[in-house]
């Protein structure tokens, strides 16, 4: 408990003052790029590189999301294609450190660590609503971007560094998403269209609060989205 309290209140000090997590964030007027993120990521434990399995589905990590006081997310996207809508469109989401204030973030719920396959329902989700993001948006296919193009942080483990963050990994098949998303059209929703700024849905006011299972535990004593863990030497923002 001591150690993530320290955990929070270093992150809460790197992290940008701007974006806020939970259901929502500070308004905006502009969007002009996508991230995609997994769950799943590097950590040190014992001096070696990790990654964490991890389970559930998108209720629960859209759950997980909307408790946490430092973290924030726009979409979640489980393996079975399941996508949940989190903080607002039009609002900051803290979920991609110096790159929020005119991103939409995506989360996949997948290991991260390269290996773990993305089902071909999580795809065919991320794709249809990647497709309607790039008509409302305008967005450039150049535009969609993994989570690690955009933070080259590394952390220290052990005698050695890693980089923060990978996502979405090596498995994720970006050539056949880029592919399909050019292949949409680029026609703009018409004015008034509510789905370019769509409030979260409604099922995620009434997710559980029950205490979140062991793996998830497991994964708040690392925080994997806010600092690097056990490596105190790190660098800074």
């Amino acid at each position: 408990m001591v150690r993530l309290a320290g955990f929070l209140a270093i992150s809460l000090f790197l992290l940008p003052a701007l974006a806020v997590a939970r259901s929502s964030g500070p308004a905006r007027s502009t969007v002009t790029f996508i991230v995609i993120h997994t769950i799943g990521g590097p950590s040190c434990q014992d001096s070696s590189v990790v990654y964490p399995p991890i389970k559930g589905d998108a209720k629960e990590w859209m759950d997980y999301f909307i408790k946490d006081e430092v973290l924030g997310i726009h979409y979640v996207i489980d393996r079975d294609g399941q996508t949940l809508a989190g903080i607002p469109e039009n609002q900051i989401a803290n979920h991609a450190k110096g790159s929020n204030a005119t991103s939409i973030g995506i989360e996949l719920v997948n290991d991260g660590d390269g290996s773990d396959p993305f089902p071909l329902e999580q795809i065919s989700a991320l794709v249809k609503l990647l497709c309607r993001l790039r008509s409302s948006y305008s967005i450039s296919v150049d535009d969609i971007k993994g989570h690690s193009e955009v933070d080259n942080r590394m952390c220290r483990c052990g005698s050695s560094s890693f980089k923060k963050k990978v996502d979405p990994g090596t498995a994720f098949p970006w050539q056949k998403v880029r592919e399909a998303v050019f292949a949409c059209s680029l026609a703009k929703p018409k004015a008034g269209n509510s789905d370019a700024n769509p409030r979260p849905s409604s099922s995620i006011g009434s997710l559980s609060r029950s205490k979140p299972g062991v793996w998830l535990q497991a994964l708040e004593s690392t925080r994997l989205r806010t600092s690097c863990p056990h490596s105190p030497t790190s660098p800074g923002p």
